[in-house]
């Protein structure tokens, strides 16, 4: 698992790069972020960029399990069907401990998600409100064209949106991506060789 971890940071760092150097949301996005998550000299800077490792890694064994289960179940269903009573108990084992260990991931996941969301959430609104506040700018924008109405209470609906929304895209997106290479790996092992323009692709 821990090859499979690495590709996903390092994929995930090059695919978010890309995007924000070369999409104009992508660059939006890095006006907003880019100053939460970058570190400075005290170790609490760093906090952002852990937390963000540590979904990655639950995202990753969590699909992990996901496979285990897959394999489980197989195993348990072809004992089932073989009427093989030592393999049923067994299997029926340890499907329960993948599904205890399963939980615990996913109260892992929540604490995590909802933990980085909430110290997000908390800087974004230092950040944006001394904007709002800095050179008198909340008064300056009542003669603007098309004034704001209710501006602290759009930065606080904005912000959580943005954050909670950030978040579940790109951990939604790499479970995804992440559960794809591997049950198509668990598809190529149990099909047949695959022909493709003319070249075969054996079975694994």
């Amino acid at each position: 698992m821990t090859w499979v971890f690495l590709i996903t940071v390092v994929g995930f760092a090059l695919v978010s790069w890309l995007l924000m150097r070369y999409t104009r949301w992508g660059q939006q996005f890095a006006r907003l972020a880019v100053r939460y998550f970058t570190p400075s000299r005290t170790w609490l800077s760093w906090r952002p960029i852990l937390t963000v490792l540590l979904m990655l890694l639950l995202t990753v064994a969590s699909v992990r399990i996901d496979v285990l289960a897959t394999y489980s179940n197989n195993g348990l269903y072809t004992s089932l069907q073989e009427l093989n009573q030592g393999d049923f108990v067994r299997y029926l084992i340890i499907f329960a401990i993948i599904a205890t260990v399963h939980v615990i991931f996913a109260l892992l996941v929540y604490l995590a998600a909802n933990t980085f969301i909430l110290q997000w959430r908390t800087a974004m609104n230092n950040q944006i409100i001394g904007d709002w506040l800095d050179g008198r700018a909340y008064y300056r924008s009542q003669f603007t064209e098309s004034p704001v109405d209710n501006p602290d209470q759009r930065i606080q609906e904005d912000i959580r949106s943005f954050t909670t929304d950030s978040r579940n895209l790109a951990i939604g997106a790499v479970n995804s991506v992440v559960s794809l290479v591997s049950f198509s790996f668990i598809l190529w092992q149990l099909s047949a060789p695959l022909p493709i323009f003319g070249v075969e692709i054996p079975e694994q």
